[in-house]
């Protein structure tokens, strides 16, 4: 199409031009020519004038043959001009036209081949003109039927009339050969132009169109609708995001259309969201033609609302801003999770529980608030290390490999972590550990929660302590008693050693607390369970079973003498007179009983009961006794 085009206008302009060069090289021609015909007849009036020596006319006959012998000699060689070109002479007799000169074409060698034409004939018109006495050019066509260019002029001295002609095909023909010439000359060149071009305009049209292709699929592919706008406002392009985006399903739908009538916007009370419309953002585009940015809440075509990302930058032409490009993102989901993020961080940071974050390599990555005031590390001071620098040492290896090897096989574990403390208190914790997997199922990180049970452990302790001991003297009640027994007799048996059991029984007890009150004699057991306390060994035990009585578990000792020595003690420290809060002195004797293991049973109840019974014999002996249990029921005392 292009070299068509190339073609056409090379061609008008080379005819136009060869056109115009041909009119002028015509008329120069017809002038030359004139010119030529002019200089013949005087130069045949001058031959004329020679030959007939000045003789007035008329001339006769004779004369004028001899003038015309002379000019047909002077003529002999020199009749025509270029290829074509030709002189013609002739006189007129009777109104009948006869040529002297013989046609060039039709009579080469013979000068005096004469034509006559008859008067009316509609030929020779130039010569006519001549004999009438008239000059001039003009296009004819000569004796052969072949358009010519004839000049023509009067010879007055003999009424001659003279033509010079020449074909104009010979005055055409560089013409048209320099057309022939110019136009293919023009082809080739176009040709080569149009090779030329093709060469280096094809890398170049394609870089265009792949760059092209690479826009258009860039700007299909992305996610974000991508508008274009006028400075008026008018939508002037998109892409398929932006059709989706508003529920459009064709572009000559956007195309042309106001912006404020495609994004539009849902009202609440009467007012956009965030009190900005799109027009209000038009108008600052305008008005600053920068770029902007802002969110705003719209709509599409089925009216779903949606949170909008909107930038707008200008497009510059020339220095002139022409329009904009428009980016807008549907962030809904974005700011919906920024505000579960910013709540689940709320909670994070106000959480009681305290909250470990570790990388897969257990390195701190993030604690909170809670934690921080749990161990007394800020959190600048732990990130970056293992969280086994808390470790408190009253957990061995086994416990922490346990640990982890839950937390690596179930993915989460639950339990009681003693740590210490940045002061150096040991707490106890209770610890939720549990691991992060990525979707490939890799391990990305672990989260730990923390709560610190100090109080519910002293709360745990208390109530075990309860359950275990007496309340008013702080001793073993029967159940802890019974608990040690069972530990007491089993290593006894391992290592074949006697176990003694005291069972005491305070005297005078009774008339005490009737003559004086529960205060007082509350107050004298407490004082009888702190005495005991330091008459005993660290694996030795000492339990009120209520009232007045106690017992004393004695493991690993080497004979009876140990626990009658130690029973002697006893009862020379609580013969010791005791004093009250209020002053009171109070005094009371003790009876003790004595069994021992294996020599008087191998249980608990075997043992204690026959304690028992021996404490009852010593006190029938008249109180503050000592006595062994014996099977026959005979007493031993001190």
């Amino acid at each position: 199409m292009l070299i068509a085009i190339l073609v056409t206008v090379m061609l008008i302009v080379i005819i136009t031009t060869i056109q115009q060069l041909y009119e002028t090289a015509f008329q120069h021609a017809s002038e030359r020519l004139t010119e030529t015909v002019g200089s013949q007849a005087q130069l045949i009036e001058s031959i004329t004038f020679s030959a007939l020596e000045g003789k007035a006319k008329p001339y006769s006959a004779e004369t004028e043959a001899t003038a015309l012998a002379l000019l047909l000699n002077t003529y002999k060689d020199h009749r025509g001009f270029g290829d074509t070109g030709e002189f013609a002479l002739a006189k007129q007799i009777n109104g009948n036209i006869e040529f002297l000169l013989g046609h060039l074409h039709t009579s080469p060698d013979n000068i005096h081949n004469q034509t006559r034409l008859y008067q009316y004939e509609n030929v020779a018109i130039p010569m006519q003109l001549a004999l009438a006495g008239k000059s001039g050019t003009l296009v004819t066509e000569d004796y052969r039927g072949v358009q010519v260019l004839a000049a023509y002029q009067p010879i007055k001295l003999l009424n001659y009339g003279i033509v010079a002609k020449i074909d104009l095909a010979e005055f055409r023909k560089p013409f048209i050969r320099a057309s022939v010439i110019s136009i293919s000359i023009g082809v080739i060149l176009i040709f080569i132009g149009a090779i030329g071009f093709h060469l280096i305009t094809t890398p170049l049209l394609n870089r265009i169109h792949r760059s092209e292709y690479r826009m258009r699929l860039l700007l299909n592919s992305t996610a974000d609708g991508v508008f274009g706008i006028n400075i008026a406002g008018h939508c002037t392009f998109t892409n398929i995001a932006g059709l989706k985006l508003f529920g459009y399903s064709e572009k000559k739908l956007l195309l042309g259309k106001p912006l404020v009538e495609v994004l539009k916007q849902p009202e609440l009370s009467g007012v956009y969201a965030d009190d900005t419309s799109v027009q209000t953002i038009l108008k600052a585009f305008q008005a600053t033609q920068k770029d902007l940015h802002y969110e705003i809440p719209l709509s599409d075509q089925s009216d779903r609302n949606f949170i909008a990302e909107i930038r707008l930058s200008p497009i510059v032409k020339d220095d002139r801003c022409i329009g904009a490009v428009i980016l807008i993102a549907d962030i809904t989901q974005q700011r919906e999770a920024q505000a579960q993020k910013l709540l689940a961080r709320t909670v994070y940071e106000n959480i009681e529980e305290g909250i470990i974050v570790t990388n897969a390599n257990t390195e701190i990555v993030s604690v909170n608030s809670a934690f921080q005031q749990i161990t007394g590390y800020q959190q600048e001071e732990v990130l970056g290390r293992n969280p086994r620098f808390l470790k408190s040492g009253q957990q061995d290896q086994s416990f922490y490999a346990s640990m982890w090897q839950q937390i690596i096989k179930e993915g989460c574990w639950k339990g009681v972590i003693w740590n210490k403390k940045k002061s150096g208190e040991i707490i106890p914790l209770w610890s939720s550990i549990s691991s992060v997997k990525n979707p490939a199922g890799k391990i990305t990180h672990f989260v730990g929660a923390i709560s610190d049970i100090s109080a519910l452990k002293a709360k745990e302790e208390m109530l075990e302590h309860m359950a275990h001991h007496d309340p008013l003297t702080g001793l073993p009640n029967r159940l802890l008693l019974d608990a040690r027994f069972e530990l007491s007799l089993q290593n006894s048996a391992r290592r074949n050693s006697k176990l003694a059991v005291l069972f005491i029984d305070l005297d005078y007890f009774k008339e005490i607390n009737d003559q004086y009150g529960h205060k007082a004699g509350d107050q004298l057991l407490i004082e009888t369970a702190q005495r005991l306390r330091k008459l005993l060994r660290e694996e030795d035990t000492v339990s009120r079973l209520g009232g007045d009585e106690f017992v004393i578990l004695l493991p690993d000792i080497n004979n009876t003498t140990s626990a009658l020595e130690l029973a002697e003690k006893i009862k020379q420290s609580i013969k010791r007179n005791f004093t009250t809060e209020d002053g009171l002195t109070l005094k009371v004797d003790s009876s003790i009983g004595i069994a021992l293991y294996p020599d008087h049973g191998r249980d608990t109840s075997s043992l204690l009961s026959r304690a028992d019974h021996a404490m009852y014999i010593a006190k029938k002996k008249g109180k503050n006794c000592i006595s062994f249990f014996q099977y026959d029921n005979t007493d031993e005392t001190d």
